[in-house]
């Protein structure tokens, strides 16, 4: 009995872990930087029947993003439209990195991976971002 609790207890968690990781996030920005006064807001992720990537317009000074519907069950997405304007070689990872229009603007923008790479204030330019979760979506 004690045993078969267990098993519960873990496909549990499992089943939550794997929503979560369905799930985007929204979250709170702040530069540090008492002269600056940065304070926004970011999206990250999709949802269950949807995907979305987010990006910074410098023209628009936004964050801004591209979103495009799941297909059926399975998972299978469709790319993001438009399709990319440009590509460019990053020399300080030795990545390569895709460029998309701004959906307001048509500037060009590249792609923020994840909150984790939010480090710089993009109206300063400081290593003094800071950012909180606000709340998970799906």
């Amino acid at each position: 009995m004690r045993r078969r609790n267990h098993q519960i207890i873990l496909a549990l968690a499992l089943c939550a872990t794997a929503s979560i990781a369905l799930a985007g996030a929204s979250f709170l920005l702040t530069c540090t930087n008492e002269k600056c006064g940065f304070k926004g807001s970011v999206d990250f992720g999709g949802g269950f029947v949807f995907e979305k990537v987010t990006g910074y317009c410098v023209k628009c000074q936004k964050f801004v993003y591209l979103q495009w519907n799941r297909e059926g069950k399975g998972g299978k997405v469709q790319k993001p439209k438009p399709e990319a304007v440009a590509t460019i070689w990053d020399a300080s990872t030795g990545r390569t990195n895709h460029l998309y229009a701004c959906p307001q603007c048509t500037n060009a923008f590249m792609l923020i991976a994840s909150e984790r790479d939010l480090r710089f204030c993009p109206k300063c330019g400081q290593p003094t971002l800071k950012q909180e979760i606000a709340e998970h979506y799906d």
